[in-house]
């Protein structure tokens, strides 16, 4: 009977070392455990038989086998469970954080405000005022020899950039100098540099001189030839397919217009049916 309770008692011992051992990461493989030292000096005392000490020793292995996986489990649970809280929280940052807005400033380009995936504004302008003399040969009408004289030729604020995306740009331009102040106002869709499609009020397709900025000219003004073919519809409403090829040493415009010139509100009137410069067409035999 005694013997029996210190055989129960000893292998109490032995599985609370197996749990102990392992809470405290005494458990190697390289070296013999708590519970195996106990178990072989009960063995060798014979308190313990070969049997009992075999099934003792496989129970303490199948015990430590399982704890190992269960800690193994519950680690990758908590790492599972700690990485999608960290990306819920930062969809929620960036949900709910307005996108940051950068802001440049480049040397006869303007001001930038942008984001640099979605939006870009450039806001620029250029003022070009112009002096005039004029010495006649002889005496004119007025009988006055020689005129000077300044005039504003140009006086541009422009607003640049792309919107949505990097393929969507824009642009508006106003001549506070002109009558007619509105001259671009166009929206351009990229597929690739050969194929280009734009929509709106542009400079007209005629020549490579007029397709140029007046900003990116080496002179002041165009010469005389374009400005004549230019005339009042330098500018005009339609559509443009355009593109550039090895590296934009060749580039193609074609286009289409109104023909009415800048946009003022006031398109041609159409001289159709009896009432000139209406579409008015009625239905019946005019007498």
């Amino acid at each position: 009977m005694k013997q029996l309770l210190l055989l129960s008692a000893a292998t109490a011992a032995t599985l609370s070392f197996v749990g102990l051992a392992n809470a405290r990461g005494v458990d190697d493989d390289k070296k013999a455990t708590v519970e195996t030292r106990l178990l072989k000096i009960l063995k060798d005392r014979g308190v313990l038989s070969d049997k009992e000490f075999d099934e003792l020793s496989k129970l303490g292995v199948q015990m430590r086998a399982e704890d190992v996986q269960t800690s193994a489990a519950l680690e990758r649970e908590i790492a599972e469970l700690s990485e999608k809280l960290g990306q819920q929280a930062t969809d929620a940052k960036k949900a709910s954080s307005a996108p940051e807005i950068k802001t440049s400033y480049k040397f006869g380009k303007g001001v930038t405000f942008t984001d640099d995936t979605t939006f870009s504004m450039t806001i620029g302008g250029r003022l070009q005022i112009r002096f005039t003399y004029i010495q006649a040969d002889g005496p004119t009408a007025t009988g006055q020899d020689d005129r000077a004289s300044f005039d504003v030729r140009r006086a541009r604020i422009a607003f640049s950039g792309f919107a949505f995306n990097k393929d969507v740009t824009y642009k508006l331009e106003f001549d506070p100098a002109s009558a007619d102040p509105l001259r671009d106002a166009w929206i351009n869709y990229h597929f690739s540099d050969e194929a280009n499609i734009k929509g709106g009020q542009m400079e007209r397709v005629f020549s490579r001189e007029n397709r140029i900025s007046s900003g990116d000219l080496m002179f002041p003004d165009r010469v005389s030839v374009v400005e004549r073919f230019r005339g009042i519809q330098d500018y005009d409403v339609g559509a443009m397919l355009w593109g550039t090829f090895e590296e934009k040493k060749i580039e193609y415009y074609v286009g289409v217009n109104n023909g009415e010139g800048r946009n003022n509100g006031t398109p041609n009137a159409v001289n159709l049916g009896p009432n000139a410069g209406g579409l008015n067409v009625a239905n019946e035999i005019q007498q």
